[in-house]
């Protein structure tokens, strides 16, 4: 029986977890080279390599993922061990790892999870971790064991993935009170034609954006875009801030219509943007797989205009 150094273990599924030498370095308070040689000398006991280099980042070989698999069994035994001993409030003793697409409005996931946590009482409540990533390291990550299951625009063809639900989210044109009386009688394209006012939105390579993008080519319009980022909730809060006219799913500025901060412009839904909760098949317990449809309808009943269906 090969024994295996505790700490080299421990080391790469930090390494693995954190998707970097780097980050790991960081949270371990080592140097990145002694945590690189602290990977060599378990890559070396296990006979086969565990990372290797895809551009600039790294990610797991074949080997990497199934020792990843083992030692996140083994950590999160540790984990839930520990959480007993401090006589932890959660005893219903499930643990729920949830990945959320960058290209996704993080508020509106978490209000979604938030909502169905607090149907549990105090003492059977799960403990949930979200972790927001592009959707391909998240895949990576759901394979692994990683993750329990994830929000995502993008569709895979794998066959180990199971698909939850899909949510088609409403899109339309929103724009602040003083934005709205600069339009007057104009719509929201008039306006983008005439340089009336300039674009809030997502930025490239979202699929919200390249969405966006095709919008504007059907209507044949070129707007100025007078702001744009990968954080859709500080898109939402340019466009409150009168910054110019976002386009946005509803779902993800409800609460800013609902508050009067915002106005929806579009007379209904420009398109329905689609996102989708995914999981591997056969990997989720029953108590698990009860949350994920949980926070899978409550993200479709957030995700419409009241009285548009």
């Amino acid at each position: 029986m090969n024994a295996y150094n505790f700490n080299h273990l421990f080391y790469f599924y930090i390494t693995a977890k954190l998707d970097g030498i780097t980050t790991a370095a960081k949270h371990l308070n080592t140097s990145q080279s002694s945590l690189s040689v602290q990977i060599k000398n378990l890559e070396h006991a296990v006979g086969k390599p565990l990372f290797k280099k895809v551009g600039r980042r790294i990610v797991l070989t074949e080997t990497g993922k199934e020792t990843f698999q083992y030692c996140r069994r083994a950590f999160e035994a540790f984990e839930e061990m520990a959480d007993h001993i401090q006589k932890s409030k959660t005893s219903m003793g499930v643990r729920i790892n949830i990945g959320v697409s960058t290209d996704i409005d993080r508020p509106f996931v978490t209000e979604a999870v938030a909502k169905v946590i607090r149907l549990y009482s105090v003492e059977s409540r799960p403990l949930v971790k979200l972790i927001s990533k592009d959707s391909e390291i998240l895949f990576d990550l759901l394979r692994s064991g990683e993750l329990d299951f994830l929000v995502t625009t993008k569709v895979t063809l794998d066959g180990t993935v199971k698909l939850h639900k899909e949510i088609a989210l409403p899109v339309y044109s929103f724009g602040s009170k003083q934005v709205k009386i600069e339009l007057k009688k104009n719509s929201f394209l008039m306006a983008f034609k005439n340089k009336e006012s300039g674009a809030v939105l997502a930025a490239k390579p979202t699929l919200l954006r390249s969405e966006t993008e095709s919008f504007f080519v059907k209507k044949r319009i070129w707007p100025t875009i007078t702001f744009e980022s990968n954080i859709l909730a500080s898109v939402a809060r340019a466009c409150v801030d009168g910054l110019g006219i976002a386009i946005l799913p509803y779902a993800y500025v409800n609460r800013e219509v609902k508050s009067e901060r915002i106005s929806i412009l579009s007379d209904g839904p420009l398109w329905r943007h689609k996102i989708l909760i995914a999981s591997v098949k056969g990997s989720l317990s029953e108590s698990k797989a009860n949350v994920v449809d949980q926070v899978a309808d409550e993200l479709e009943k957030n995700s419409f205009n009241k009285g548009e269906k």
